[in-house]
């Protein structure tokens, strides 16, 4: 799942995408993305060309999770500018092979719908 910032939105609308993730952010995020729920990190490697912001999130769903709101609350830069935020949520294995999740953000000049394939090829 994808937002984009409203100054990338080409619609000048809010919406959010729901698509596969591309494979290439896929593997990266495997291969560095956090494997417990802890403090925001800067990911170590650029996706897309583009840094982010990660937090893994230690749930099997997210239907009580307020993406925004820890978004806000562990990014104090994002708080006073979450129209620029861009936000990436992405299905992830944790340690001990539990489901959970990634929340990505950044607020630089890219979509973030650029993290996703949205013809799904590679699946």
């Amino acid at each position: 799942m994808a937002v984009n910032s409203r100054t990338e939105r080409s619609q000048d609308q809010f919406h959010i995408h729901i698509d596969c993730v591309a494979v290439s952010v896929e593997k990266k995020l495997v291969l560095k993305g956090p494997k417990v729920e802890g403090p925001w990190q800067l990911l170590p490697l650029a996706l897309m060309g583009k840094r982010y912001w990660i937090k893994a999130v230690d749930k099997p769903d997210l239907e009580t999770t307020n993406v925004v709101g820890i978004i806000a609350s562990g990014l104090p830069q994002a708080r006073g500018a979450m129209h620029h935020v861009n936000v990436v949520v992405v299905g992830a294995e944790l340690a001990g092979a539990r489901p959970g999740f990634y929340i990505l953000t950044n607020w630089e000049s890219s979509a973030a719908e650029r993290l996703l394939d949205h013809d799904c090829t590679s699946r």
